[in-house]
Formats: C-alpha cells, sequence, structure tokens
C-alpha cells in the first residue's frame, strides 16, 4: 500500500486490521504459505528498536503522524496553493494558527476532517516564544513552554472576569 494514502485520510478499523493482518502474515511466513505460529505479539513487533522492538511502523501511529505533518505544513507554509486553499475554505482566510484554536472547526473534505483529527499532535506540543505577546492568547495558549494556564488550575467566573476587563491577548496583561 503506497504510504500517500495513509497521509491524506483515516483508514476504517476493519482496513488498518486487514492490512495488519497482511503484515503478519508476510512477517511470520514470509514467501512460503505453510502456517507458522506468531511467537511474539504484534505490538512488540512495532515498538521501536531501541525499546526492544523489531522497529515496524504501527500503521495507525504512521498514518497519525502523517495527518500532524499536514497541519503543521498549513501552519508554517500558509503561502502554498494547496494551504492557501484550505485557509480559505474552512478558515476563512484567516491566520493558521486559528486550525489549532477553533474549538469547533467546520467539518468539510475526508482530507480536512483527517487534519482535525490529528491537529492535536501538534497542539500539545506546541508553545508561543514571547515577543510583544501581540499573538499568544493569555489563558488558552501555552507560552514559555508551560502549560496553558486554564489547564493548570480552574479559574472559573475569575477568569472570564479577567479577560474580560483585559482581554484575550498576552500584550494586555505585561506592562509596557
Amino acid at each position: 500500500m503506497p504510504i500517500y494514502q495513509l497521509s491524506c485520510q483515516h483508514l476504517s478499523s476493519s482496513k488498518l486490521a486487514e492490512l495488519n493482518k497482511h503484515l503478519v502474515t508476510f512477517f511470520w511466513q514470509g514467501a512460503n504459505s505453510s502456517h507458522k505460529i506468531s511467537l511474539i505479539s504484534w505490538d512488540k513487533i512495532c515498538t521501536s528498536k531501541e525499546d526492544g522492538g523489531v522497529g515496524i511502523k504501527n500503521l495507525r501511529d504512521q498514518g497519525r503522524a502523517l495527518g500532524a505533518k499536514l497541519v503543521w505544513r498549513l501552519f508554517r507554509t500558509p503561502h502554498l496553493k494547496w494551504a492557501r486553499l484550505l485557509n480559505q475554505k474552512y478558515l476563512n482566510g484567516e491566520d493558521p494558527i486559528q486550525i489549532f484554536r477553533e474549538t469547533n472547526p467546520p467539518r468539510g473534505s475526508c482530507l480536512w476532517n483527517f487534519m482535525l483529527d490529528c491537529r492535536k499532535i501538534i497542539s500539545d506540543r506546541l508553545t508561543w516564544n514571547l515577543g510583544s505577546g501581540d499573538k499568544a492568547l493569555f489563558w488558552s495558549d501555552s507560552w514559555g513552554g508551560y502549560k496553558a494556564i486554564e489547564n493548570l488550575h480552574d479559574f472559573g467566573a475569575t477568569g472570564v472576569l479577567l479577560e474580560s476587563h483585559r482581554g484575550p491577548l498576552l500584550n494586555n496583561y505585561l506592562s509596557p
């Protein structure tokens, strides 16, 4: 199976199971059609060599990593035609960072839906290096390498009151 298919759409559980079955059969039987017993679990075989496995890629994880790569490319190279098309259609031409910030983004094509499902892989590791603070959101962005404030404590009404008073951007809270 070409890797391209994994990079642009989810494969169903049944399709992944079928492909994994072919991989297991090939790994344990090779070209022979004789039945052999699996001596190690497939999960262990898919573990990296450094962790004691064989290093064969898990197709589900590989597909999600390729989807996350598309999300990263949309964010980092918004000038490319495909990125501009998706940005205009689904993010209304706003800053590409919106793919991480949208809480209820529009569903659309198979590719877009796949990217939305994979974006958490990137957003969980995305952090802002502080400059002027005019892009980072005070409450919901990770900045300076720390978790987002909203994930540290339950601020409830206090957080809403502070944001309504000072604004959502980090530079609203910094002294001039």
